[in-house]
């Protein structure tokens, strides 16, 4: 994992934590801070997007983070080279992201529960998940129509093509007649 990049999706999230953070007890709505929420999660789907590119990309050598080289200082190299991934300080540092991150959303989930009331953070994560949940399921219907257009239109031109080849074999029939 890129820690540059990481450490800016932490940032968006503590960012947008710590502008409602600021704003939240003037706010009348919850669209007051709803571009807060927006950068929150954005920050937040780059780190699964990347901790999932992290786990299929394993054979690939990563650079060193912040983490990993405190860790190695205060321990010491070690003797032999963990393959990647299993490293006391790659695991160490993907710990501490994650609690980073959740120490953020649930200074979010406090902070919007507190002004709106019990259940609103939970309210917004379930509609979150189930918007997500249906974009999913429509990019999947679209791509099933995308690949039955391409089956149908090659299907026609395979016919076309056999309805041509049957009018050649018979304007030659007649032609040798």
């Amino acid at each position: 994992m890129v820690i540059g990049e990481t450490v800016a999706a932490i940032a968006l999230v503590k960012g947008a934590v710590d502008a409602v953070g600021k704003t939240i007890e003037t706010v009348k709505d919850i669209s007051e801070v709803g571009h807060h929420l927006d950068s929150m999660f954005r920050g937040y789907d780059e780190i699964k997007r990347r901790e999932l590119k992290q786990a299929v990309d394993r054979k690939k050598k990563k650079p060193v983070g912040k983490w990993q080289t405190y860790i190695k200082a205060r321990f010491g190299e070690q003797q032999e080279e963990e393959p990647d991934g299993l490293s006391i300080a790659e695991i160490s540092e993907l710990v501490i992201q994650k609690k980073q991150m959740q120490k953020e959303m649930a200074r979010m989930s406090h902070m919007l529960n507190v002004k709106f009331g019990p259940g609103t953070w939970n309210e917004i994560i379930e509609t979150r998940n189930k918007r997500i949940k249906e974009y999913h399921r429509q990019q999947a219907e679209m791509q099933l129509a995308r690949e039955n257009a391409i089956k149908a239109q090659r299907e026609k031109l395979n016919k076309i093509l056999k309805e041509c080849a049957k009018g050649l074999f018979v304007i030659l029939a007649i032609g040798l007649v």
